[in-house]
């Protein structure tokens, strides 16, 4: 970007990122860049209009003419992800034979973790799994769900593969930085990958089932619990609701 550019004001990008669908407008991807659909040093300006979403592969054929704005218009009016509801999965390169979850100011780890199989679990409900690390056969892979107060799904991980919601107000990713809005200001979901092992949440409003989890800085909050240890060294924080008791747990709600 020349010195001389200024930047994209943060609203402008919001409302870019929304009728965009938080993806790349041809193929979904929720990697992007924002596009002057005209390039820049012809308009000279930052409009929404002349503004759009292209992940690197496709922003590089357009560049060199591999991609033509008639394409790309086209595209931007008709946004993959707002077609199809939800973003094109992406792949979280999570990988090694440690792992941890840090939950506001709480480590949560495994000591003498097992490399082939293993598994850590931050919270449980009903036996149903919203956030966890597993090693299976070797390999490690992040699993994460996130529901509104209604049940309705903003963002789902299976096995290092993401996916979220495209209608919601607004999702920003930005390096490893992942951010919910469900209003301006008002931030719902707020992770960090910490590739290749470890995922720091700073702040999380968890619901499933009629229970809810409640991430801060200090700690996390769960029916009654305020859990403020620094550093746990165990593969079950909490468990709400029905429970098979197939693992040690530390709180039961």
């Amino acid at each position: 970007m020349s010195e001389n550019r200024p930047e994209i004001p943060r609203p402008m990008r919001r409302e870019v990122r929304q009728r965009c669908g938080f993806g790349c407008v041809i193929c979904g991807l929720p990697l992007y860049e924002y596009d002057h659909i005209i390039n820049y040093s012809i308009v000279q300006e930052h409009t929404p209009e002349n503004l759009t979403l292209l992940c690197d592969q496709h922003h590089r054929e357009k560049t060199n003419k591999l991609l033509s704005i008639e394409q790309v218009i086209e595209a931007n009016n008709n946004p993959y992800n707002v077609i199809n509801a939800n973003t094109t999965p992406y792949l979280l390169n999570f990988a090694g034979s440690d792992f941890s979850v840090i939950l506001g100011d709480i480590r949560q780890f495994v000591p003498n973790v097992n490399s082939q199989n293993d598994f850590i679990i931050p919270f449980l409900v009903n036996n149903k799994r919203l956030i966890s690390f597993e090693i299976i056969e070797g390999k490690l892979f992040f699993n994460l769900v996130l529901l509104d107060e209604h049940d309705n799904l903003l963002l789902k991980i299976v096995e290092n593969e993401m996916v979220f919601s495209s209608e919601q107000w607004d999702v920003e990713f930005v390096g490893r930085r992942l951010t919910i809005r469900k209003a301006l200001g008002v931030i719902i979901f707020d992770i960090e990958f910490l590739i290749p092992n470890s995922v720091k949440i700073y702040k999380a409003d968890f619901n499933c089932d009629g229970y809810w989890f409640k991430v801060r800085e200090e700690g996390f909050t769960a029916r009654g619990f305020d859990i403020q240890i620094k550093n746990i060294g165990g593969r079950l924080i909490f468990a709400a609701g029905e429970y098979d008791g197939r693992y040690p747990v530390m709180f039961r709600g």
